[in-house]
């Protein structure tokens, strides 16, 4: 779901004499995880646990796409029993959907990141509702829907962002390294160019002229 990409094409420089240089090497990179297993209630495998069976036909008690039409549709509002086992899942998905919210922080932007919160805050004034017996499950379960709908198309859009900016910063990083290479493999040519060395140990090149693309090339681009 979060495997959107955005190519930037810019002309590529000529290497050496009129030697067409290779293609810049922006390199592949993994997504965050998936939002509809993470924050947005997929975390726990509580289906799987014994302790809240007495729930299972209705609620989805992990991942919404588990959630039947019979659930949507679900009049009932839950027991004194069944609020009890309520807010024990709610504890520990809340837990679970905190952990999983930190593990991307580093992978995510702000706006992904605050996007996660929202949902996890709207998720438990939700559950809240529920677990007091204020909700049917039905409503809860529409309502539950409605927020994680809302959430997956806001994320994509902050995701295409995301995703765009980071394969520019790699884009520019590939075509730098390359500038860095082609210079020191052709320094040779440049320094008969200019009449002189300009460089020395642990110097940075200087800014040249390339003769082949009539452009000003220097360490770090392009001028």
């Amino acid at each position: 779901m979060r495997a959107l990409r955005f190519a930037v094409l810019l002309p590529v420089l000529l290497a050496g004499c009129a030697t067409p240089a290779p293609p810049l090497p922006v390199q592949p990179y993994t997504s965050p995880a998936n939002a509809e297993t993470t924050a947005a209630d997929g975390c726990g495998h509580f289906a799987t646990q014994m302790e809240f069976a007495p729930l299972r036909e209705h609620l989805a008690l992990d991942n919404l796409t588990s959630q039947t039409p019979q659930m949507l549709a679900d009049r009932r509002v839950p027991t004194r029993a069944e609020r009890t086992l309520i807010r024990r899942w709610l504890t520990q998905r809340d837990s679970c959907q905190r952990a999983a919210i930190d593990a991307e922080r580093e992978q995510s932007s702000p706006q992904m990141i605050a996007l996660d919160e929202q949902l996890l805050r709207d998720n438990q004034a939700l559950g809240e509702q529920l677990a007091k017996g204020r909700l049917s499950y039905g409503e809860f379960a529409r309502r539950r829907q409605a927020l994680v709908d809302r959430y997956n198309d806001d994320w994509q859009a902050q995701w295409q962002a995301y995703s765009a900016a980071r394969s520019e910063a790699e884009r520019r990083a590939a075509e730098d390294a390359w500038l860095r290479d082609r210079y020191w493999r052709d320094r040779a040519y440049y320094d008969s160019y200019w009449g002189t060395p300009a460089y020395g140990p642990g110097w940075y090149a200087y800014p040249y002229y390339d003769a082949h693309s009539h452009v000003y090339i220097g360490i770090g681009g392009r001028f």
